[in-house]
């Protein structure tokens, strides 16, 4: 797409400012449009960010120059300008302030350039600044609005479909399939010999390994996205946003999705399961139930997150499978005496992964509701 509606947003804006600056008496309007395609970039929270700092070295800038072109009128230019703006340097960087880019062309075209509109210019400069900003964040909430708070919200809904889609695709993968098989004098199942052949000679970089390996790193790159777009989103939350709900809540989901990355994409390097026994065939069976169940929470937590609110409400109580409350006795039955140890490490490997995907889901539902207890 050539031209989006962030681009023609700021296109519009910057000509109707340009257009006012045209109508107006006062001079130098050409720092309001300046003020406005500076500005007005990314989302809401992004762009107040750089609107602070735009401020901020507006007026560290015309600090020095006031200060200093008097002073240093004497002295050589090249040294003059080289002490102003290291002192711009030395001061921002006490004060904390970011805006060097605006500072530094502040002092350079008032030591140039209006040195002897000093007192005009520097006010109505940061007045333009100021009325540049107020109407780039005006567009940016009213105007095809981007808000990191929306985007983030909606992008935890994509993510979270997806990941409920994987936990739906791995539950499948252990739904026991049984095929030719024969049954021990005690009841157990044994595999048959062509079984046993298909497992060992079955190929460790299949089409489908190369397909779960990418739906990982898609995952992951969607989870960096989520947590670049953070900072934005303490910006549109004001002061001390580490202490609102709504931020502490996308941390946890930040959490959660990092462990439910982790688990989907360690079970789907397991080795294809085997039912050759009854006790293997129940447990898989219960760990696949425990996984359509994580699938369902995080159908109900899309459902939350898609509620207006400055706090999404957490989903329902939820009941994990009887099969899954069970499933720890199963790994303690005596038939799995007879496989092999390296199975028994997949065995265990696959039960841990289950494991830690149902604890980070009923972790993340537990802290939902207590932010929003605490929040009433």
């Amino acid at each position: 797409m050539l031209i989006t509606r962030s681009d023609l947003r700021l296109a519009i804006t910057a000509g109707l400012a340009t257009g006012f600056t045209a109508i107006t008496p006062l001079a130098f309007g050409v720092y309001l449009p300046q003020a406005v395609l500076a500005v007005c970039t990314g989302t809401y929270g992004s762009s107040l960010s750089m609107a602070r700092q735009r401020i901020a070295g507006t007026l560290l800038g015309g600090a020095v120059v006031v200060v200093g072109y008097g002073p240093m009128q004497g002295w050589p230019f090249p040294l003059a300008i080289a002490v102003a703006l290291s002192l711009l340097r030395l001061l921002g960087g006490w004060l904390g302030i970011k805006g060097y880019k605006v500072g530094s062309f502040i002092v350079i075209m008032g030591w140039l350039v209006h040195n002897d509109q000093l007192a005009s210019w520097i006010p109505l400069r940061l007045f333009w600044t100021c009325l540049g900003i107020l109407v780039a964040m005006w567009s940016l909430r009213l105007f095809w609005p981007s808000l990191a708070i929306a985007s983030s919200r909606s992008l935890w809904c994509t993510l979270l479909a997806g990941l409920a889609g994987d936990l739906q695709e791995a539950a499948q993968r252990l739904d026991p399939k049984p095929g030719p098989q024969a049954t021990s004098p005690g009841g157990n199942l044994t595999p048959t010999v062509a079984t046993v052949a298909t497992v060992r000679s079955a190929p460790t970089h299949t089409p489908a390994r190369f397909r779960a390996d990418q739906l990982a790193l898609q995952r992951r790159q969607s989870l960096l996205q989520l947590r670049r777009l953070l900072p934005e989103v303490a910006n549109e939350l004001g002061t001390n946003p580490q202490l609102h709900p709504l931020y502490r809540l996308l941390r946890q989901l930040d959490r959660t999705g990092s462990l439910l990355i982790g688990s989907i994409d360690g079970l789907a390097r397991q080795p294809t399961p085997r039912q050759d026994l009854a006790a293997l065939l129940a447990l898989h069976q219960a760990e696949a139930e425990m996984l359509s169940y994580g699938a369902e929470r995080l159908g109900q937590w899309i459902l939350c997150l898609e509620q207006p609110g400055d706090l999404p409400p957490p989903p329902g109580p939820g009941e994990s499978p009887v099969s899954w409350q069970q499933a720890s006795s199963l790994l303690q039955d005596s038939s799995l005496d007879a496989i092999s140890a390296e199975r028994l490490q997949h065995l265990a490997r696959r039960a841990f992964l289950c494991r830690q995907g149902y604890r980070a889901i009923e972790a993340m539902e537990r802290d939902w509701r207590g932010l929003e207890s605490r929040g009433n």
